[in-house]
């Protein structure tokens, strides 16, 4: 009714209305109000009914109209569907839920080979890979059990050839109305080429992978944020990681040690946004999986694309191996070049190819001069040819050879030396070089010389000591035996005679004390003294003993240097190398003798002669002459005791000998040199300084003679001689004497007398208990004892260097009486 009343409006509004009624009732008389009021709504009707039928018409023309056109539009689509169905250019099909093809388009045919008709006679089971089919029949279904709506596969399918052809399946089921499985939609897409392409390029990746796995070095891929794209296999074995923990992975914090991060890290920050070039070259440390620090040089490029920096590639080789090896090298090129042996390398010919330092410094060529040349330039002609024969025949056996030889320097000279030569093999056992050591033997020649003669005068000195004792011994007897006959003659002829044998007596006692002196074992009166002035005096006084043909130059401006030494013995050492200086001189056309006085210091144990002497400050005293020199066969024994080269006569061979025991005795050396020149002989003293005085009292002799006053002194010997001349002797000068014959009667004898005994006269030297112990013994019962020490060594034993019996008196045989009763007044 609505569209009705729509209709009436229209056709009002349209004025149509108006022309139909006045047409049909405008001759009807208005009066006829009822007719009019019937004919009006018969009218209304009439409308209505006619329009009625004109929407009707108009309805279904406009019905007709969309019907053709969606008619068209669906035989457009058709055609449109079948023509994409008929010319895609992949492979369309519908297949049933079985799998039997119901429609196929030609692309499908052309992929599988198989005409419409043919293909319409399979299903896509048969022309499927045996191997695909499992997986593809899986999703089907899934797809008829409503668990996927699609699924894309890529499979093969046989070709009627037989080919394979690889494809990609996309499907989808169509459904009926009441959503039973009508049909599949397969879209089918010939991979083969891409297939073809993708083995190719796998191919090319492993064997592009297989080049970098083959690679010796590292081989790494980072991109801008320092992630790890790519590395190879040698790559992982210096890290020790598996290549999916690293790729990925954040570089510096996986890789790199801490204290290197921040370094590191901002150079690649930087390196990226292209503020600085990045090097191509660098050594630097990585950290493994286990924790271990090596060292890797790296080699560098950036990567780009385009202009943009999108990360670098690096070749890392691993060099902490070489590098200790390198170290190791290093340390062994520095000890062989530093070596204080000569190290010569030849090639298997013996050609030298190398030498260290020591060996230029040994020999005096350079390596310029001995390269390229052979070892026997080293010949010093004193081996014969068969030694030179044997040395080839061990060292080319593959045999290492040690021995000592003699050879000869650049300027002529020779040394001794012990040389080890030893083969050098590669990893077949051939010979390829020779390595030679050889250690100069001089200096340690020197030294064996040196110790051999020391040891000598050692044992010289021994028995030297040992003999001085008894024959002062005997010399005491006969001195105090010869003192009673004098004192009991009254005949002048006899007291001449007496006289004359004390005389004798004393002088054998003065060789007697050369000897000990040369031993080292006489008393000496230690004292410091200025040694300048004293040389300077000593020049002054003895310049008249000089003969005037004689030049004597001094050399002495070293003031202020003091030494430990007993100044009476060392003034007698210097008489007696100036006496020997100017005998050397006697002949000589212009004779000159020079006097001189050094301060040396002694660092270190470096020279032969200074290896006798402890580090520290010495002067040194130097006679030197010009005269006939000392041959080396004689240098090495010109202070043995009794050695001289003089006309008999005129040397007693016990001056120089005596020299050498002060010396030794102050702690320093001597020794003799050729004269520079070659002309003459220098004499070296080597005296330890000091700063303080120091010194051991020693009795001198006086020939007052004064008796006793009925004192008791316990005499104590060994030698019954000197007991018995002893006590006569003493007994005459008026002392009470008790006597015993070593330490241990002695001891006795004061316990059982010391109240009475005013002094001990001890011998040092005694069987089963010596004077000193037996002294130590009674000083304990009674501290203030006196003693007198007698010895026929004339020297203090090492027992008695402690500082409280160095003050001890000490007296030598034989003695004089008045010496003997000087040193008891001096101890009342």
């Amino acid at each position: 009714m609505a569209q009705l009343n729509r209709g009436l409006v229209l056709v009002k509004a349209s004025g149509e209305y108006d022309r139909i009624y006045d047409k049909w009732f405008g001759q009807i008389d208005p009066r006829a109000a009822a007719s009019r009021t019937v004919i009006r709504n018969v009218m209304m009707i009439a409308a209505v009914l006619l329009l009625i039928l004109l929407i009707g018409f108009v309805w279904n023309v406009l019905l007709r109209r969309q019907i053709a056109s969606r008619t068209a539009e669906l035989r457009q689509s058709e055609e449109r569907f079948a023509a994409t169905f008929a010319e895609a250019a992949i492979g369309l099909a519908h297949v049933a839920p079985d799998g039997s093809w119901l429609r196929v388009n030609q692309r499908l045919c052309d992929i599988v080979g198989y005409s419409e008709e043919e293909l319409l006679n399979h299903r896509f089971q048969d022309i499927t890979h045996p191997d695909d089919l499992d997986i593809d029949m899986h999703f089907v279904e899934q797809m008829l059990a409503g668990s996927i709506e699609t699924y894309t596969l890529e499979k093969r399918y046989f070709n009627k050839s037989g080919a394979t052809v690889w494809i990609h399946l996309t499907v989808s089921l169509v459904h009926g109305e009441s959503g039973e499985a009508k049909y599949f939609i397969a879209a089918i897409e010939d991979i083969s080429s891409r297939k073809a392409l993708d083995a190719l390029l796998l191919k090319e990746r492993d064997l592009a992978q297989n080049y970098l796995d083959v690679a010796g070095v590292m081989l790494l891929v980072l991109d801008d944020q320092g992630k790890v794209t790519l590395i190879n296999r040698e790559g992982l074995n210096i890290l020790g990681y598996q290549e999916h923990e690293l790729v990925g992975s954040n570089w510096f914090d996986t890789c790199l040690p801490a204290l290197k991060y921040d370094e590191v890290a901002l150079l690649f920050s930087r390196v990226m946004l292209g503020e600085v070039d990045l090097g191509r070259y660098y050594e630097n440390s990585v950290l493994t999986k286990s924790g271990e620090e090596r060292l890797i040089a790296f080699r560098n490029t950036v990567l780009y694309e385009g202009e943009k920096i999108v990360g670098v590639l690096s070749s890392g080789e691993d060099i902490t191996g070489r590098r200790q090896i390198e170290s190791r090298l290093k340390k062994m090129s520095r000890a062989i070049e530093q070596a204080g042996e000569a190290v010569v390398i030849t090639d298997a010919n013996g050609t030298i190819e190398y030498i260290n330092s020591a060996f230029s410094r040994i020999t005096g060529y350079s390596a310029e001069e001995v390269i390229g040349k052979n070892p026997r330039i080293l010949n010093s002609g004193k081996h014969e040819r068969v030694f030179y024969a044997a040395m080839w025949q061990r060292i080319s056996s593959g045999k290492v050879w040690q021995g000592r030889v003699i050879d000869k320097r650049k300027d002529g000279s020779l040394y001794p030396a012990l040389v080890t030569i030893s083969p050098l093999k590669d990893v077949d056992g051939k010979i390829t070089n020779y390595v030679g050591i050889q250690q100069s033997l001089k200096k340690y020649e020197d030294l064996e010389k040196q110790f051999h003669q020391s040891q000598k005068m050692e044992a010289i000195g021994t028995l030297v000591g040992g003999i001085a004792h008894d024959f002062n011994n005997s010399l005491a007897g006969i001195t105090g035996n010869l003192y009673l006959a004098r004192q009991r003659s009254r005949e002048p002829e006899v007291q001449s005679r007496i006289e004359s044998a004390e005389t004798l007596a004393f002088s054998a006692a003065a060789i007697i004390q050369q000897l000990l002196t040369f031993s080292r074992k006489g008393v000496v009166n230690m004292s410091t003294l200025s040694i300048a002035p004293f040389l300077k005096e000593f020049i002054k006084l003895h310049r008249i003993s000089i003969p005037e043909n004689i030049i004597l130059h001094q050399h002495i401006d070293e003031l202020g240097l003091k030494v430990h030494a007993d100044i009476n013995q060392l003034q007698q050492a210097m008489m007696n190398l100036l006496n020997n200086a100017r005998d050397a001189v006697e002949h000589v056309a212009s004779p000159e003798i020079v006097v001189s006085l050094s301060r040396e210091s002694v660092v270190e144990a470096n020279l032969s002669r200074q290896e006798q002497l402890k580090v520290g400050e010495y002067a040194c005293i130097s006679v030197a002459d010009n005269g006939c020199g000392i041959s080396d066969d004689i240098r090495e024994h010109i202070f043995e005791p009794f050695f001289t080269t003089k006309p008999e006569g005129k040397g007693t061979g016990l001056g120089l000998a005596m020299v050498y025991g002060a010396v030794k005795t102050y702690g320093g050396w001597i020794y003799a040199t050729p004269a520079e020149g070659g002309a003459g002989t220098v004499f070296k003293v080597w005296l330890p300084l000091v700063n303080a005085e120091a010194g051991k009292k020693q009795l001198r002799e006086s020939e007052e003679v004064l008796n006793g006053q009925g004192e008791t002194i316990l005499l104590v010997d060994d030698n019954a001689m000197v007991l018995e001349t002893g006590k006569e002797v003493l007994e005459g000068l008026g002392y009470r004497v008790l006597s015993a014959t070593d330490g241990l009667e002695a001891v006795a004898v004061y316990a059982s007398h010391g109240h009475d005994i005013d002094l001990l006269l001890l011998d040092m030297i005694m069987p089963r208990l010596g004077g000193i112990e037996a002294f130590k013994q009674i000083r304990s019962t009674n501290p203030e004892v006196k003693v007198i020490f007698a010895t026929g060594y004339n020297k203090l034993s090492a027992a008695v260097q402690s500082s409280e019996l160095q003050a001890m008196d000490i007296i030598s045989k034989p003695f004089s009486i008045s010496e003997l009763i000087r040193m008891k007044l001096d101890e009342d």
